[in-house]
């Protein structure tokens, strides 16, 4: 492999990788660039060797550190996430530029309803209606329960077939964005359903 063809790998693989480890790769890259202006012949091809199997040690380690992190990060999410909480908004964004497009609060009985996260992988659904009389909202129907599961690896939510992403997860709000929603402006793209909770 020429030493252009070398350079061309460790500048596409650069733009990949995650900041702290895209400078690691370039600083190796142009030490031994410096490196090889003295040599000539074979010493050149095996410095050549010498980098690559370098670069693709370090190459197979930060995917796999990034890929543990971003595992163990999901694991921590899926461990939030179960609970009782309750929807208070919904905001649509644009596909395009993440914009809010619309935004709306939920009524007083629908933030009322409790959507429960089991630890035994159930979601439970409590809904609650306006009792015109009391102007009290009250239980309507049964507890609904559904199974529910989550994939760390894509971050996915997947409650009785209908699919989320889980955008944010702390102990006192939660974020879930549709897993697919419609073209709501027309552009061309799918816009973002975004819907947030609290405890």
């Amino acid at each position: 492999m020429a030493w252009g063809s070398a350079t061309y790998l460790t500048l596409t693989v650069y733009q990949n990788l995650p900041d702290r480890i895209s400078l690691v790769v370039l600083t190796l890259s142009l030490l031994i660039n410096n490196s090889f202006s003295g040599l000539k012949g074979n010493k050149t091809l095996t410095m050549k060797k010498v980098y690559l199997s370098l670069l693709t040690v370090i190459l197979l380690g930060s995917c796999s550190n990034n890929d543990s992190e971003t595992t163990e990060e999901n694991k921590n999410q899926s461990q939030q996430f179960v609970g009782k909480w309750h929807r208070y908004k919904t905001v649509i964004l644009n596909g395009k530029t993440d914009t809010p497009l619309s935004s709306y609060d939920h009524a007083k009985c629908e933030i009322e309803a409790i959507h429960e996260f089991t630890t035994n992988s159930k979601y439970l659904l409590t809904n609650y209606v306006l009792n015109s009389s009391t102007q009290q909202c009250q239980q309507i129907g049964s507890i609904e329960t559904y199974p529910y599961s989550y994939t760390t690896t894509t971050n996915i939510l997947d409650i009785d077939g209908e699919r989320y992403y889980i955008k944010h997860v702390d102990s006192k709000e939660l974020i879930l964005q549709d897993y697919d929603y419609y073209d709501q402006n027309g552009d061309g793209t799918k816009e973002k359903r975004l819907n947030y909770y609290k405890k």
